[in-house]
Formats: structure tokens, sequence, C-alpha cells
């Protein structure tokens, strides 16, 4: 009996201590009254606050939101914290919703300031910050919001490691992108970072895709020849050619338990000469 107890007690600390730590991400700000109570949403809830788009951030393992307000005689900031599995998922659904023709700020992982609105990513959390007034010092308490909230979080967080796999020459900048599950259309391509070359007017599209093992990559190989009705065989460079009736002719290759893969209007020696040559 009195295990039981200590179980409850013990039970309700850590439920409580959770709870409490997150709220905690929510600092005070200088003249700025904040709200008392912090309203959260998880997975079953997040339409009831975001009803349009709740489906894109359920696609990328959206796990909780939690907002609080500040008040300032007439003026309010809200302050979204939205908390998703892990980092790539939460760099996914920024990525998602970030312009790409913007100034960024040093805020988190990466930030940017259009407007009234801030939003940024770090760790596992992607935060939005945002008020109809857009008066200096309004602005000026957004920015306090979101360096402070951001220390919380983490004071050095990073992008995700796999974008450094993607090379710089003729990137469209600030291009990267997430998806967590059928990329392209297709059920076996998940968790899947996307970059978009431009060279002499001509698009391409470069994804890499990780797993565990390698066994898992020869895997999505054979599906995606499965799909393309071609027969699979080992290629002794590991390089692959297949033609997808929706995406045109797609490049694949694998090193060890990555893939990377291009499709679009790239040139085959250049992308061959690129990708094999790229060292992990």
């Amino acid at each position: 009996m009195k295990a039981i107890i200590f179980f409850t007690y013990f039970l309700s600390f850590i439920l409580l201590k959770n709870s409490l730590f997150s709220q905690n991400y929510f600092p005070t700000i200088n003249n700025w009254e904040k709200d008392q109570k912090v309203s959260v949403y998880d997975e079953n809830t997040l339409y009831e606050y975001i009803d349009g788009a709740a489906d894109a951030y359920l696609a990328l393992s959206f796990a909780e939101l939690q907002v609080c307000g500040y008040q300032k005689d007439n003026i309010r900031i809200t302050a979204e914290i939205y908390r998703h599995s892990d980092n790539d998922f939460a760099f996914g659904i920024y990525a998602k919703e970030r312009p790409e023709n913007l100034n960024y700020i040093k805020v988190g992982a990466q930030g940017y300031l259009v407007d009234g609105n801030l939003n940024f990513f770090a760790d596992k959390f992607y935060v939005k910050i945002y008020s109809l007034d857009i008066s200096e010092n309004t602005l000026n308490a957004i920015k306090e919001l979101a360096d402070k909230i951001a220390a919380n979080i983490n004071p050095d967080p990073k992008m995700p490691e796999i974008l450094n796999l993607f090379w710089n020459d003729n990137k469209i900048k600030n291009s990267e992108k997430f998806f967590g599950q059928d990329f392209l259309g297709l059920s076996f391509l998940k968790n899947a970072f996307q970059c978009e070359y431009l060279i002499n007017e001509n698009k391409f599209y470069v994804f890499i895709i990780k797993r565990n093992t390698s066994d898992e990559i020869q895997d999505i190989i054979k599906n995606y020849h499965s799909f393309t009705k071609q027969k699979f065989t080992v290629h002794p460079n590991s390089v692959y050619y297949l033609s997808d009736p929706y995406n045109g002719q797609v490049f694949l290759h694998q090193k060890g338990n990555i893939l990377f893969g291009v499709y679009g209007n790239y040139d085959k020696k250049f992308i061959e000469n690129k990708i094999i040559n790229i060292k992990l």
C-alpha cells in the first residue's frame, strides 16, 4: 500500500514538473503583463486553435502547443510554442511556412521578422510570436520575448546536421525543406530533406534520406523500382536512374545508410560527379 502511495506521489511530481518546465519557456518582459494561464493543445485538440492548418502540423509529428499572451494597455502580444518529436520535424514545419526571400535574424537556430510576426525554431520547438501592433516599442518587446524563449529552450541550437550534405554552389538560398511522409507522393519515401538548385535557368531538386541501416536504404530503392515497374539489380556504384511517371527521370545514389536523389532538369554527369564525391 505504501509503495502504491509513493508511486502515485512520484508520478504526480513528474507530471507537475514537466508541466511547469514547459510553462517556464514563457518568460516575463518588462512593462508587459503576462497571462496567468497558459493554454495547451495536443494532437487531438489542435484543430480547435488552428483548424485549417492543423493537418500540416500533425503530418510533422506535432506533440503539443502552448500559448501565452502578454498585455500592455490595449496592445497584445501572443506567443505560441509548438513542440514536435525532434529537431528535424520542428525544422520541417518552420521551413514549410517561412518565405524564401527574407533577411533572416539570429534567434534560435534560424528566425525571421515580418511586420509584427516573428517566427523561429530551436531544437524540437517551433515558436511564433505576433501582434497586430507594429510600433517600435512592440517590435522591441517581440524581439526581447523571442530571445528569452530561445535562451530557455537552448542557448546554442543547431540546424539539422544532414543539411550540411547539400553543396552550396547554385543552391537556391533557404530552399531547404523537410517532408515527414509521402515525399513525392510515395508512401515509402519518409523523412526526406530537399533543396532546390538552379543552373542556367534549369531547376532541379536534390533530396537526402537517412535511415538506421544500409539495408533500409536498399529497401527504399527496391520499392522505387517496383513502383516504376523496373527490375532491380545492384549497381556497382550504387547509381540508379528511374523513370518516375510523375517526377520524370530520378537519379538515386546510395552511400551506406543515406540515400541521395535528384529530379528535375539536371545534367547527369554533373550530378553523378557531385554526389558520388560527397564525403560522409
